[in-house]
């Protein structure tokens, strides 16, 4: 079990928890020079210390590290901000899941049941990535230094050391004293009311959407694929570099009930996002818990609208067929993976603060040897991002769309010993120095329409920072040259 103290009110006793923390450094270290060589192995060690109530993301806005990590989970039974990285795994070309997954396992124990590699994985991993994805690689996954994470109502500041035997145990010492050394707990939280854009642009803008709408619809028509996810890119500039957290505390304000995800590798670059849609939960070895979500309409400003626009959500064939490829591909995979899947209830719709969409959920028993590679390549990517069937829309996307995806519609999330859980990266935006690029996308089947579906999106955008006004449909109106 990990290491604990009493609680400390860390604001007031900053320095206390850094000594406990240093002192517990200096102890493994010291044990470590100490063991013979041939006892000296790759191993990795977590400090837990649990402490009085503090905002996680408060805290992580004033952290001065480049490497910051945030997740919160859509029932928030589980916060965590970190900062540095105890270990990084990565790369830029594609990777086998399966190779990628063992490579994760190996420092995560049973008696780490908290540690985790928290990271993503690109849309598309045969897609060139542009220069504002580069740091992000095709996948990467960090094991935090130093981490506040909330559970059960409790708060907890961790430090996790991996130790691999080739490594000088003085100096490796010295780098986590040096990294402890600059973290804070006091001073003021970032204002969060956030600039004002400066300038907009759209990729693709309107004239060049309808013409790639229609070209896909004509494609289904033909039988050529049933339904395809095009996305777009709103690119907005501000005077100054942008504040990652301001952005995201302004997304879970606007939109509770989501996951939120912050995935910032260096200090002029962030990914976050707060999506409704969960890839997968595993519990244990063989529990296996998804979800099929589809099929968009807005929040009614009354109870008998919103009930009215929830009815014509449910009647709608398009909204239907648009929902069933999605329900239909998450339980043909999930039988591929699992001696048992069932659902959970009839396609119901889930309420978000802005938005309604149609729901099911689906729960199956994981076969012998199903490792979260097979489960990731089964499941992604689903119909609500890429299309059906998912081979040809991947490709078809690739040459549709007028800019890169990188993690937008990936999986993201975290892996533990006997656990994990990864959401689909829609709602989401990259922040790069003073611009901040938000990506949305539509279904398209048989009858999509690229006026409807470019309102869809513009909705979905704009709900990203801000509440609906009246004059948000004048404002797509004269986006359209943009």
């Amino acid at each position: 079990m990990p290491e604990r103290t009493t609680i400390i009110d860390i604001k007031k006793n900053e320095e206390q928890i850094k000594k406990i923390c240093a002192e517990k450094a200096r102890a493994f270290f010291t044990e470590r020079k100490s063991a013979t060589y041939a006892d000296i192995t790759d191993q990795i060690k977590r400090f837990e210390f649990e402490i009085d109530n503090v905002d996680p993301l408060g805290w992580l806005s004033r952290q001065q590290n480049s490497v910051k990590t945030y997740w919160s989970d859509r029932e928030q039974n589980h916060e965590t901000a970190a900062v540095g990285a105890a270990d990084i795994v990565t790369g830029k070309t594609s990777v086998d899941y399966n190779d990628l997954f063992n490579r994760l396992k190996k420092p995560l124990g049973s008696q780490n049941s908290r540690l985790r590699y928290y990271g993503g994985i690109s849309f598309n991993q045969g897609e060139t990535p542009d220069e504002s994805w580069l740091p992000f690689g095709v996948y990467r996954f960090i094991i935090p230094r130093f981490e506040i994470f909330c559970e059960n109502q409790k708060t907890f500041f961790a430090c996790n050391i991996l130790y691999r035997s080739k490594d000088n145990a003085d100096e490796k010492l010295q780098e986590i004293l040096n990294e402890l050394n600059v973290i804070t707990f006091s001073g003021a939280v970032e204002d969060n009311t956030g600039p004002a854009p400066l300038a907009r642009n759209n990729f693709p803008d309107f004239p060049q959407w309808e013409r790639v709408v229609n070209s896909a619809v004509k494609s289904i028509r033909k039988g050529y694929f049933e339904k395809i996810v095009l996305a777009r890119k709103a690119e907005l500039e501000f005077q100054s570099k942008l504040s990652a957290f301001t952005v995201l505390k302004n997304i879970k304000k606007i939109n509770p009930g989501l996951t939120f995800f912050c995935f910032q590798p260096a200090d002029d670059v962030c990914f976050i996002g707060g999506t409704p849609e969960l890839l997968y939960r595993r519990n244990g070895r063989n529990e296996i818990h998804s979800e099929a979500i589809g099929s968009t309409t807005r929040r009614g400003k009354t109870t008998a609208e919103d009930k009215l626009l929830k009815q014509e959500l449910i009647a709608s064939d398009k909204s239907r067929r648009e929902h069933w490829f999605v329900l239909a591909s998450v339980k043909n995979a999930l039988a591929d993976i699992c001696s048992e899947v069932s659902q959970s209830s009839d396609v119901s719709v889930i309420k978000l603060a802005r938005v309604q969409h149609l729901f099911a959920a689906l729960d199956g028993i994981l076969k012998d040897n199903i490792s979260d590679g097979d489960i990731i390549s089964a499941l992604h990517p689903t119909p609500a991002v890429g299309g059906y069937p998912k081979e040809e829309t991947v490709r078809q996307i690739e040459k549709l769309e007028p800019f890169c995806r990188g993690w937008y519609g990936g999986p993201v999330g975290w892996v533990a010993f006997d656990s994990a859980e990864f959401s689909v990266a829609i709602r989401s935006g990259l922040i790069k120095n003073n611009k901040l690029s938000l990506f949305s996308g539509a279904g398209i089947v048989t009858g999509s329409e690229p006026q409807a579906e470019w309102d869809e999106l513009e909705s979905k955008i704009n709900n990203y920072l801000e509440p609906p006004r009246a004059t948000d449909r004048q404002k797509t109106l004269r986006q359209h040259g943009s």
